[in-house]
């Protein structure tokens, strides 16, 4: 079998809708949404800056240089720290840490599993080309240290280590002030005064933080985190007074909590008066006391730019900066049998064609004060009103009140759909194509996904099509003159909105190409007028980084992301409509549309009452 590559992987979907019957697009994939990640990596980013945090960006969730290129960002003057699960995904990072080497960033590349004997070959290739400093360890038994010296001497320059400690959640770490955790330190102080390695920080993972169920309730593991750190890394200060370490925290939702608006505009903190207000000050406060004594401090994280069900549950952070809007991956998949009855209460079972190896490892955990009640499955259906799906999305109340179609049982490859609710509330099934929100990331499994924007994913289609009047239906792309660049700007009433389109490259691009059909939905200047905020600007954007959120080269960025993201709402990838089809209203608001003001080779202009929902 030929390898596929990326080239070959954008000429065959790019510009393609998903719902495309020639199925270019084939099931199950993962479908990952440009603007949220680029989103979901500045704020990050922003956060631990705003902070003066380390940040270590972990990749094991996506595994690609496309993705790990936003977590570290473009800051030329910033590290680029990663930490990895498996060696091959180190491996396959260093012809870009080179890059970013070359470039004058130093780098530092963790490899966060206790150093097993059979990796140090690898790992010591890794070390030897990315130079001495640029390869850390991870180290919990006393055992490893001999692994550590093999390492060193097949590098030729000792490893940085990282004794992973066991903050509560007891899946790997020593506990510290235990036996065992002192033993390992005496050990690991001797092995760094002989060159053997380099003892460089403490690093605590608070896997137990995704038992959070109320907004900003992290906050407190990542308290705790920082809390057993320091207190572990002050007991170590009579025996190495001199010794610099690093503290590195984090989980996603610890990590993704420092995104409180207490915290990344810390100037207010002392005048708030919320609920969150008190452990806000704590924290700050622990943080200024760890810098005092000379500690570098350092946040992880990992499924952050993707996000899933999982940390929906969490509530680390308040709906304004974490809801279902921000879930940056979807799993495309289709419907193969339907199986009536078969469900609870004579609900609908379906089969579709991924399993566990597509949608993650495990389901949402059950943290309901009354068992049986919040949602526990692997997978939630998305809303997609091209595939007739109109159900809301999870509320603020996820996971405690949840239904719809959802998946609820899995094996390896395949999985199976069932209805949660009432069977008089059943959405009408049919063998199709559907998306799936997952529930935890798949991490070790999603080996190679590349990030494509795929137009009007997310658009809102029409109940129905314009006119059946053959007239006014494009021609076949290349047989007119005539194309959508040509007559969008025409009609004044719309001028905003067709400015708007020449500010989004891939939007002018689009409407410039007779090869690629497009409707486009062009919204009167009076409702743009009438919006409550500009098309570029997001609240969740204010509310991370303040009045000055569109502020300097982020701040544009920013923007220019919103408003891609508003013009492309407005955007569907398809034309002509159906004969017999008529337009009265755009779902899921019926707004009006007034009329079809131009058609031409490539696609339609449809002048509507109102703006189609971006957010």
């Amino acid at each position: 079998m030929n390898r596929v590559t990326q080239e070959t992987l954008r000429q065959r979907v790019l510009g393609k809708s998903l719902l495309d019957s020639s199925y270019a697009i084939e099931s199950p994939s993962a479908i990952l949404d440009l603007a949220v990640l680029e989103q979901n990596c500045e704020r990050m980013l922003s956060a631990v800056g705003a902070l003066g945090l380390e940040w270590r960006a972990h990749v094991k969730t996506h595994k690609t240089t496309e993705l790990t290129r936003l977590q570290v960002g473009n800051d030329a003057a910033s590290p680029v720290n990663l930490v990895v699960s498996t060696i091959i995904e180190a491996e396959n990072l260093v012809p870009l840490l080179k890059e970013y080497q070359a470039a004058g960033r130093a780098v530092s590349i963790l490899y966060g599993f206790p150093l097993p004997p059979a990796g140090v070959g690898r790992l010591a290739t890794i070390s030897r080309e990315l130079g001495a400093g640029s390869l850390s360890v991870m180290i919990d038994h006393p055992d490893q240290l001999e692994y550590a010296r093999a390492l060193k001497e097949a590098a030729g320059h000792p490893p940085l280590v990282f004794v992973k400690v066991d903050g509560g959640y007891h899946r790997a770490g020593v506990i510290p002030q235990s036996q065992e955790s002192l033993y390992l330190l005496d050990l690991l102080s001797r092995s760094d005064s002989q060159g053997i390695i380099e003892f460089y920080g403490l690093y605590i993972h608070a896997g137990h933080s995704y038992d959070s169920r109320e907004n900003w309730q992290a906050l407190k593991y990542l308290l705790e985190e920082f809390s057993v750190l320091g207190q572990f890394a002050d007991s170590l200060r009579p025996n190495s007074p001199s010794k610099t370490l690093t503290l590195s925290v984090g989980a996603s939702p610890t990590s993704t909590s420092l995104q409180h608006p207490c915290l990344t505009q810390s100037a207010q903190v002392r005048d708030c008066s919320h609920q969150d207000s008190e452990i806000c000050r704590a924290l700050l406060t622990q943080l200024q006391e760890l810098k005092s004594k000379g500690y570098r401090l350092e946040a992880h994280a990992g499924v952050y730019p993707t996000l899933d069900l999982q940390q929906l549950a969490t509530h680390a952070r308040s709906p304004e900066l974490l809801s279902s809007n921000d879930i940056g991956i979807t799993i495309l998949a289709d419907v193969v049998s339907l199986y009536p009855g078969r469900g609870p209460n004579g609900t609908t079972e379906a089969l579709i064609n991924v399993g566990c190896l597509g949608l993650g490892r495990e389901p949402c955990k059950d943290m309901g004060s009354e068992k049986g009640i919040h949602y526990t499955g692997w997978g939630l259906v998305k809303p997609w009103l091209e595939a007739g799906l109109d159900y809301p999305p999870p509320t603020p109340d996820f996971p405690a009140i949840h239904g719809g179609w959802q998946v609820v049982k899995v094996s390896q490859e395949h999985g199976i759909l069932g209805w949660k609710g009432n069977k008089a509330d059943e959405e009408h099934a049919t063998t199709a194509v559907t998306l799936i929100s997952i529930s935890s990331p798949v991490c070790s499994l999603v080996l190679g996904l590349n990030l494509f924007r795929f137009l009007g994913e997310t658009t809102q289609l029409p109940l129905m099509a314009p006119s059946n009047d053959k007239t006014n239906q494009p021609a076949a792309a290349g047989q007119g003159e005539v194309i959508l660049s040509d007559v969008i700007g025409r009609d004044k009433s719309i001028n905003i909105f067709s400015g708007f389109t020449r500010d989004v490259a891939c939007i002018e691009t689009r409407l410039d190409d007779f090869k690629v059909n497009t409707t486009v939905l062009a919204p009167l200047n009076s409702a743009i007028e009438k919006l409550p905020r500009k098309p570029w600007e997001d609240p969740r954007d204010y509310g991370a980084f303040g009045a000055d959120a569109y502020e300097g080269e982020d701040g544009i960025d920013r923007a220019q992301r919103n408003l891609r993201r508003f013009v492309e709402s407005h955007i569907v990838p398809r034309s002509p409509w159906a004969e017999n089809d008529k337009v009265q209203a755009i779902k899921p608001d019926n707004i009006e549309v007034v009329n079809v003001a131009s058609s031409v080779s490539n696609g339609e202009v449809w002048i509507i009452k109102g703006v189609i929902n971006y957010a």
